[in-house]
């Protein structure tokens, strides 16, 4: 099928994006899949995302590129099924997507300001689905410690660390994070799993 034969009525969460030689889109090739998680696979997706705005009555997917995990269109479909498309760095519209990605990139992904709740309720509900939860779970600790809600974002990249991180910063994070609730020994801990783990001394 093609990405304007989507409708209102589409189901469909994550589609593989297979031809993009057309100028338009909306002529693009895309095949439906079940997933319920963007894959941590190279590939060029359409997922089904949620316009924090406007939960109600809206439609729309992002295309969306792994592993840079970058969007680089909007496809809305408004209620007489007619189809647009928006660049997404152009949009004033907090659009995320409604699964979590197992792949590893920007937490301003579903960080929607100010809703942040919406993104955040996301990640936690795609956690169930996730075969890999370290991605989520990083996303999820960045969004918290950015709104202030520290104990819970320890709580999101401490669970991480059981799946593997993505870099050594994450135990500077959490160091950081200690400190905020003066608690040196879980400083301490924490500085020192980052420099094992091969971040410069400070």
């Amino acid at each position: 099928m093609r990405v304007c034969d989507i409708t209102l009525t589409e189901k469909t969460k994550v589609f593989i994006i297979t031809e993009t030689e057309d100028e338009s889109i909306l002529n693009w090739l895309i095949v439906p899949t079940d997933l319920e998680t963007i894959p941590n696979e190279d590939n060029l997706y359409l997922v089904k995302g949620i316009d924090t705005d406007n939960k109600e009555g809206n439609n729309c997917y992002l295309s969306i590129s792994i592993p840079e995990r970058i969007v680089g269109s909007i496809i809305s479909i408004d209620t007489s099924n007619s189809i647009s498309v928006l660049d997404f760095s152009e949009q004033d519209r907090q659009i995320i997507p409604v699964i979590v990605s197992e792949c590893y990139g920007n937490y301003e992904l579903y960080y929607a300001k100010p809703n942040s709740s919406i993104g955040i309720e996301v990640l936690k509900h795609g956690l169930d689905k996730a075969n890999d939860k370290s991605a989520a779970l990083e996303d999820l600790g960045y969004i918290l410690r950015d709104e202030n809600r520290i104990k819970e974002s320890i709580e999101a990249f401490e669970q991480a660390i059981l799946y593997g991180v993505s870099s050594e910063y994450i135990y500077w994070e959490l160091a950081e994070l200690y400190k905020l609730l003066n608690q040196p020994n879980e400083i301490e801990f924490y500085i020192n799993k980052f420099r094992d783990n091969g971040g410069e001394n400070t």
